[in-house]
């Protein structure tokens, strides 16, 4: 009985044997990646489901801040403080009535590789180099007009 137990167990079995528990490991593996992935897609599902109701109730507030009836009662009770008047006709001019938009001083994209280096040097710049270079462009804020940073930060 001995000898037929030693002459079932063969090398080709022992191989057999490995490749099953590497398979068994390998399906393992691809499991757990797959319930890592599916936690992660659960978990952006209940944030847009989060963003989704924050939009609902961000379009309701929107809705009832302007309310027409809301606005009227609001420009009646401060109509002293406003000191609001009724928008005329004569108010409303197509962009072609607009005055052109000023030129800028400073250089185009195009023009900043002509631009001279600042004086301002840094442990890694050799002082020598640096020395040399007179800036092109000198900005000192004075011809700056409120109104043109409003229109370019999207009119705040």
């Amino acid at each position: 009985m001995l000898k037929r137990f030693s002459t079932m167990f063969r090398p080709l079995d022992c191989v057999l044997v490995i490749l099953l528990l590497v398979a068994a490991s390998y399906t393992y593996n691809i499991k757990y990646e797959a319930d890592v992935i599916d936690r992660r897609i659960n978990g952006i599902y209940k944030e847009i489901r989060l963003e989704k109701e924050k939009i609902d109730l961000l379009e309701a507030d929107w809705a009832l801040l302007n309310n027409v009836a809301r606005l009227e009662n609001l420009v009646k009770r401060y109509k002293e403080q406003l000191q609001l008047q009724p928008l005329e006709a004569e108010q409303i001019i197509s962009l072609n009535q607009l005055p052109p938009k000023k030129q800028s001083h400073m250089p185009a994209l195009d023009d900043l590789d002509s631009v001279a280096v600042d004086q301002l040097t840094t442990g890694s710049v050799n002082n020598s180099t640096v020395g040399n270079t007179v800036p092109l462009v000198q900005f000192d804020g004075s011809d700056v007009v409120e109104s043109d940073f409003s229109n370019e930060n999207g009119g705040n």
